[in-house]
This record gives C-alpha cells, sequence and structure tokens, in this order.
C-alpha cells in the first residue's frame, strides 16, 4: 500500500511539474514572476541578458565578484552594452544574477562577448573566509545570434571548484566553467 501511494504522489508531482507555470493561479502560488522567454525587441535591437552563475558552489554562504566590464562587438564594431550591477554575489547555486544588458540590431549573425572581473571580491564558508582577488585575463566567447534568441541570454556559468586557487591569505580567481544560451 505503501508503495501504491508512493507511485501515486509521485506521478501527481510530475504532472504537475508537466503542466508548466503558465496559469494565473500557479503563478500567484510560486509569487514569482515567470522568466521571459526571447529577447526584447528595442530601438537599439534585440536586447540580450549576460549573467554569471556559480556552479560546485556547495559549502559558500556568500561568493562575491567584482564586476570590471562587459564589451560585445559584431565584426569588430563595439554593440550597446548596459552594466547592471558592479559586484555579484553566485553563491547560489539556483539563481544567475543578472551582470548586463547588451543590444544586437538586425542582421547581426554573431557577436563576440568579453567579460571582466576586476579588483577584490569575497567569500565566506562555515570554515573561514577571505577575499578573492579577481584581477585576471577576462572570459571572451564567440555566441550566434539564432541560438540567443532561443532564450534571451547567455550564462556565463563559472565552476567554483576549479576556478580557485588557494593562495593562503586569500584565493586567486582563473574562470573555469561553460557558457549556456
Amino acid at each position: 500500500m505503501k508503495k501504491f501511494m508512493m507511485s501515486t504522489c509521485v506521478c501527481a508531482a510530475l504532472a504537475l511539474t508537466a503542466c508548466g507555470g503558465d496559469s494565473d493561479r500557479l503563478d500567484s502560488v510560486q509569487d514569482t514572476p515567470p522568466a521571459p522567454t526571447g529577447p526584447v525587441q528595442t530601438a537599439d535591437g534585440q536586447r540580450f541578458e549576460l549573467r554569471l552563475r556559480g556552479a560546485s558552489v556547495e559549502g559558500y554562504e556568500k561568493l562575491e565578484l567584482p564586476i570590471g566590464s562587459v564589451r560585445v562587438s559584431a565584426e569588430g564594431a563595439p554593440l550597446k552594452v548596459e552594466l547592471t550591477q558592479e559586484r555579484v554575489d553566485v553563491a547560489g547555486a539556483d539563481h544567475a544574477p543578472l551582470v548586463a544588458y547588451f543590444y544586437v540590431p538586425e542582421g547581426v549573425e554573431s557577436v563576440r562577448v568579453t567579460f571582466q572581473t576586476e579588483g577584490l571580491g569575497g567569500y565566506s564558508q562555515a570554515e573561514r573566509s577571505g577575499y578573492i582577488d579577481a584581477s585576471v585575463a577576462p572570459v571572451t566567447f564567440e555566441a550566434p545570434v539564432h541560438e540567443l534568441e532561443l532564450r534571451g541570454r547567455a550564462v556565463v556559468q563559472l565552476d567554483v571548484a576549479r576556478s580557485f586557487v588557494d593562495m593562503g591569505s586569500h584565493r586567486l580567481l582563473l574562470p573555469n566553467g561553460i557558457v549556456n544560451y
């Protein structure tokens, strides 16, 4: 009987998950608006998001990184970028903070994104806390616009376990990870 009840509960949970979050009733229960899908069209072109997410962040209570700059170009020409934050906390594995918006004019097929951390950040774990030297080489990637259009964003996923070198008095950031569109 317990197996039957457990199976019924699991099936009900899967069915509710598969239904999606399109109902007003479900949105009011979740108390968070659904994420936009695709880019936003503006006078400057399609607006895309650049987000930074921490992966393998187990044990971190805080992992704050300073944002130095974000540059986006197409065929060598700079595109409009709006930096939204000067520091982001990537300790929450279930959240990718917004770093910048960038605008892509009609007809552009690919963009080059350069994301730079710069200065000192900080971390906090149960056993210790300290600062992070984030003045390192930038992260650069090419992104096809047709891929960005699917969700309206690029997410730099920083593998925390592989990106920090313990220097004794502080940690050095050597970015390692992937980019998702």
